[in-house]
Order: C-alpha cells, then structure tokens, then sequence
C-alpha cells in the first residue's frame, strides 16, 4: 500500500470496510479546515480505496465545483488490489494527498471565512456524469451552508444568523437566484448523496432540519436523492457505506411565500427579501429583448439595402453583439460577438463568445469561452484554473457559460 494511504490509515473515522454498491464514486471536500480534519483525511484515503474496476471516482472541490481528481478503474480484476490502484493512478492519489494536507494545515475557520458554493458542486457532479445515470454516491462532507462572497445577497448566513432560500427560489429561474432551475433538471438521476454538515458553528436543531430540508428539495428537483443530512459524522458515513436508503421525508414545497432568503430558526422570518432583485432581472430581459429586436431589425435594414443594389455606408465588414445573463452567475453577462462582410450578408465571417468580470485587484478579467468560423462547428475553448480563481469562478460557472452563447448558425 502507498505511504499516502498507509499514513492516512492511522486513526481512520471510516475503516477498512467497503462502501456497499459503490458504482461511481464522488467525494465534495471544502478547500478549507473547517473544525474536523482528520474526517477529511479519512474520507479521502476510504473513497479511494473503496472504488472498483469500472468505476469512476472523482473527487470535487466544494468552494467552486472544481474537480480536483477524477478517474475511472479498468475493468480488470487486479485493480480491486490496493496496490495496483495505487501504482495506475498514482499521479492523481499525489494531486489528493496535496489538497487534502493543504487544507487539513490551515488554522481551522468560522463561517464569516467560509466559502462553499453547493449548487457548482452539485452541477459539475451532473457534468461528469454526462448523460449516464447509473446509480452513484455522493459524499459531501462541508458547513452545509451556501456562502459565496461574491453573492452576498443569496448566501445562508448572515449577521450570525443561518438562512435558506424559499421555496419559491428553489423553483424559480436561475436567473432570480443560484438556487434556481436550469434547462436540464435531471443531471442528478441515479445519485444518491450523504451530506455530512461539519459546521464551525453550532446551529440549533431547527436550523439543521430546514437546512437539511432545502437540500432536499434542492436535489430532488434535479432528479437526485437526499438520503443523508447530518453532523454527527459517525452516522453520515455509516449511512454512505451502507446500501441504498430511502431518501429523507421532507415538508412539501410551499409556494406562498415570495422569493426570498428566509431566517432557518422558529421564526421563519423573511431576513433579506430578493424580490426587487428579481424586478431587476426583469428589466434585465427586457433590455436584452429590445436590443435582441434592434439586431433583427438591423439586419433587416442591412438586406433590404443589399436587395436594392446599395451599399452597407461603404463599410467592407461589421460587427454586432448580443448581451445574455449568465445562466448560474446573474450579476455577470456573456457577450456574443459577429462579424460580417459586406459583399457575403447575411453570412457572417466569424464569431465569437466571451465574458468579463473583476478580479480581487479590481482589474477586468475576460475570459473567452469559444468561437465559430462560418460552416465550421463550435470550438468551445478550456480555462485554466489559475484565471478562474482569480475570479471568485470555478469550472462548473464557466462551462454553463455556453448556455449563454448566442452563435449563429
């Protein structure tokens, strides 16, 4: 066995015991110590040693959706043997034991530094899985709480006081808030998913029954099943290694309260209201429409001159743009580029899709998310994970850019 999982052997929380009908693994680790490290440890070294030939274990960063390893066991019998696994992927058991031992060395945090961005997390477990549903298991082992700096407005923790969003949001667009329903609502199928809610500060058992709750409804509505939500971490993990659960009974959706952010204790109280938020998103749209209608109707104006035999003001080529909210991460907008030449409208040259956003300094960071040359296919472009966090972004936002892309055809 390598001296990785030798060392992270020694006061294990999880054993040696298999995780019963594994399938595909998938392991959410914060990238900060948040009070229980040895845990983290442990649930890193039992993942890797408890996924099989032809399974897949990925392993998944819980602040942005970032993967930090991801792979899948050959089929062959040897690889149920520790030391072969070890030896295949030791580059990737190396990239683990990096993150594990960076975070597990930083002074442990409270929630004013917690960063953790669930909903990312959640979709690039969906990216990974692809079109395959096969069953799988996800262990999340973080605050339990959706704290994003960048999105104050919409994090679950506020003035020392837990929150979660309302039912309403949790069934609205994504472009109301990051809790809401995407295009594809079932990315989650086939998964089932621990959550050990490890929390720097101690919520009153109310907090963690709402909390727990809306996570609940949150996965369910994507196709997935909560059957786990917990900080007492004994029982999360017995919960993952054991064989499938039932998911938690949850209180059904109400409607009747309007999209806000709710205080989780007795009083349920409505601590930060986002309706005008989704006014803004509103006017938002109406905008993009009517710049959306003005394009048409340039272009139009562009034909009906080349029809009669006239000139587009002497210009040999132009560009327009169409401006579209970002579908996860409202408060930016993913801008469509193309260009056109005069003697070839309505064909258009080339095209292109990017967005911008401030980086910590305050400076405007664009990042290019891809490109289309007439009669040629979409080149999606890659981004590195070192402009990204620059950002406040993970991989998850910047591939549901895409969404956002408005090229021609």
């Amino acid at each position: 066995m390598s001296k990785f999982l030798t060392t992270l052997a020694v006061g294990t929380v999880l054993g040696s015991a298999s995780i019963a009908n594994a399938d595909d693994i998938f392991l959410a680790l914060p990238e900060q110590n948040i009070g229980n490290s040895q845990f983290m440890v442990d649930a890193a070294r039992s993942s890797f040693e408890a996924v099989n030939p032809s399974e897949q274990l990925s392993v998944i960063r819980i602040t942005d959706g970032h993967a930090i390893i991801s792979f899948t066991v050959p089929d062959k019998g040897r690889y149920r043997i520790a030391e072969y696994k070890t030896k295949e992927f030791a580059h990737e058991l190396s990239a683990l034991q990096a993150y594990v031992r960076k975070a597990t060395d930083m002074p442990a945090v409270g929630l004013s530094e917690l960063r953790s961005d669930i909903p990312s997390t959640l979709q690039a477990v969906g990216d990974m899985r692809a079109s395959d549903n096969r069953p799988a298991k996800l262990l999340i082992v973080g605050a339990g709480l959706q704290i994003t700096p960048n999105n104050p407005s919409t994090s679950m923790y506020a003035k020392g006081r837990a929150l979660v969003p309302s039912d309403t949001l949790l069934t609205g667009s994504l472009l109301t808030s990051p809790y809401g329903l995407g295009d594809r609502a079932d990315y989650l199928t086939g998964l089932d998913v621990s959550f050990c809610a490890i929390l720097p500060k101690a919520l009153s058992a109310h907090e963690k029954q709402e909390i727990g709750r809306m996570w609940g409804h949150y996965i369910a509505l994507r196709g997935g099943r909560l059957v786990t939500f917990t900080s007492d971490v004994l029982l999360c993990v017995e919960q993952f290694k054991s064989a499938k659960h039932e998911p938690l009974k949850l209180r059904p959706l109400d409607y009747s309260i309007e999209p806000a952010m709710i205080a989780a204790d007795m009083s349920g109280q409505i601590k930060r209201i986002t309706a005008s938020e989704v006014e803004k998103h509103r006017e938002e749209l109406k905008k993009l429409r009517k710049e959306r209608d003005r394009a048409r109707k340039d272009a139009e104006d562009a034909q009906r001159i080349l029809d009669s035999g006239g000139d587009l003001d002497g210009v040999t080529t132009f560009t327009r743009f169409t401006t579209i909210p970002h579908p996860t991460y409202s408060v930016i907008s993913v801008t469509t580029g193309v260009q056109y030449e005069r003697d070839a409208f309505p064909q258009f040259k080339t095209s292109w899709c990017y967005f911008n956003k401030k980086n910590n300094q305050g400076a405007i960071v664009r990042v290019d998310v891809g490109g289309r040359d007439y009669k040629r296919s979409i080149d999606w472009y890659s981004a590195q994970y070192k402009v990204l966090s620059q950002i406040g972004l993970g991989q998850a936002n910047f591939k549901a850019a895409r969404q956002s892309c408005r090229f021609p055809d």
